[in-house]
């Protein structure tokens, strides 16, 4: 085992030392906490989740405290934005790690990020959901009409669909930023099926709505606590819920057709892949601190990432990249990749993760010899 001499600082409020996973196909190596480099001699999955960089720094250099959580994550580009519990929103470079922008305009806790093509969508507590060009960052629009905290924003077409603690849900036209319909629904989250509007209640139940008639019509029961996040992918709908488990429901019939266990608090988020190397991969974030990777055909769990220190509150991929915002006021960033075939891609492979110029020569030695 090698002893690691020194870390790298990003400017910025970031900071991080060098803990990225590395993996080989015959065995993986890791950067333990105490700055170790262990090879261990066991077998690994196909499919590698290593942890390349940590943002922190959410907080506002004039207001920060020990109260302020990251709330959302979401990818434009090269750019990673984030937002808090507090009132600002931050542009990130991902090869970097430097915040290079702070989006002001709201004025309490931003809730949700969502982009639409150049537009960053966001919704706040102080009722009214804003929506930024990307390329100016400038605030193009307000939309306001809802009487309390907008929890949530999803995007269908050229729609904004919100959700409110003033119990509705409201359509907006993204053009003109007015409300178009206004559906009396109380909800914990949502997510959108091509006509249809899918929301999780405080009553542990589903509820399918029609768009166009706003009517109700099929309620989805199972859970046994607070719903706190849904997702869609393909004709599966995937709910994550406050009894710890996460339950796949197949659309063509609205049934549950399996319930995944692991995680051993609440759920807080999901999101999932269309097909990685042809797999589909479902992410939940939970407030056991811990990040699960899920097989959606099989409902395994094929692995287990644990590298924050607090409850995982949004989770975003992209671009083969997982990125998660936690109340430990993270943002982590892991790479999703197949394991390089041959010895010198697989150098490639972890020249990427800026690691040390000695400790490279070692690792390169060390595999060439065949001694870990």
């Amino acid at each position: 085992m090698f002893k690691i001499l020194a870390a790298g600082i990003i400017v910025g409020h970031i900071s991080y030392v060098i803990t990225s996973i590395i993996w080989s196909k015959k065995s993986p190596c890791k950067i333990s906490k105490n700055m170790s480099l262990v090879l261990p001699k066991n077998k690994v999955d196909d499919i590698h989740f290593g942890r390349v960089k940590v943002l922190a720094g959410q907080d506002s250099n004039d207001d920060a405290n020990g109260d302020e959580y990251i709330k959302a994550v979401c990818v434009y580009g090269n750019l990673i934005i984030s937002s808090s519990n507090y009132n600002n929103i931050k542009i990130w470079d991902r090869d970097s790690g430097r915040c290079i922008r702070e989006l002001a305009g709201h004025t309490d806790s931003v809730n949700n990020l969502v982009v639409k093509d150049n537009l960053l969508i966001s919704c706040s507590d102080d009722d009214t959901i804003r929506i930024w060009d990307m390329n100016t960052w400038a605030c193009i629009k307000t939309l306001e009409g809802h009487d309390s905290c907008v929890d949530s924003i999803c995007i269908r077409d050229n729609k904004i669909i919100s959700y409110s603690d003033d119990e509705t849900i409201k359509i907006w036209d993204i053009d003109s930023g007015k409300c178009i319909k206004t559906l009396e629904v109380k909800a914990t989250c949502i997510c959108v099926w091509d006509n249809l509007l899918i929301s999780a209640t405080g009553d542990e139940n589903i509820r399918i709505w029609d768009i166009g008639s706003g009517k109700c019509i099929k309620e989805l029961r199972g859970h046994t606590d607070f719903i706190s996040s849904l997702c869609v992918q393909d004709n599966l709908l995937i709910s994550g819920s406050y009894d710890d488990t996460i339950k796949i429901w197949d659309m063509t019939n609205w049934k549950c057709i399996k319930t995944l266990t692991g995680h051993v608090l609440e759920i807080n988020s999901l999101c999932v892949t269309a097909n990685y190397n042809h797999n589909k991969l479902l992410v939940s974030g939970s407030s056991d601190y811990n990040i699960r990777i899920w097989d959606l055909d099989s409902g395994d769990c094929i692995k287990t990432l644990c590298s924050h220190t607090g409850s995982i509150s949004s989770i975003y991929m992209s671009d083969n990249l997982i990125i998660s915002g936690s109340y430990d006021t993270t943002i982590n960033i892991y790479p999703i990749t197949l394991f390089p075939g041959e010895y010198d891609k697989f150098i490639s492979f972890i020249s990427g993760y800026e690691l040390i110029p000695y400790l490279e020569q070692h690792l390169m030695d060390c595999f060439k010899s065949n001694k870990y």
